[in-house]
């Protein structure tokens, strides 16, 4: 059992590990910043001054920026009762899926969210399990 633990503690501890980050890496460079939201700016602007403005008059002015009228519709629907979909399928699994395909009205973005979730808490038995068999061969030799 000490076995066990110990192989289970190295391994926890090399998933923490592995996500921890440099500080370099939220390092922000202001100036390229600026440069990348300076269309979105522009569009900010001109919606400001012109507030009955249409997408296309909003395009013509910020070129670089790529509006649809359906971009509500691109990002995906709310996740059920603001629980994340992934949530759902992890929780529980091949209901959560259902569940979520229903009650978003048939969208397929997130009930690939909750089959992720499906997916991973499958995984997670299955690791479990097999670590389970193996320390249980273990104590028997």
């Amino acid at each position: 059992m000490k076995k066990l633990s110990l192989l289970l503690a190295l391994m926890l501890l090399t998933l923490v590990s592995s996500f921890a980050a440099a500080p370099s890496d939220f390092a922000v460079n202001e100036q390229e910043l600026n440069l990348q939201m300076a269309d979105l700016n522009k569009a900010e602007a001109f919606v400001t001054a012109n507030p009955n403005a249409t997408v296309k008059e909003v395009e013509g002015v910020a070129t670089d920026l790529k509006l649809t009228s359906d971009f509500a519709q691109s990002l995906g629907a709310e996740p059920p009762f603001g629980v994340p979909s992934f949530i759902w399928g992890l929780v529980l699994g091949v209901i959560g899926i259902v569940l979520v395909y229903v009650l978003t009205d048939s969208d397929k973005v997130e009930a690939k969210k909750a089959l992720m979730g499906c997916l991973v808490a499958g995984a997670a038995v299955v690791l479990i399990y097999v670590l389970v068999i193996a320390a249980g061969v273990a104590t028997t030799l």
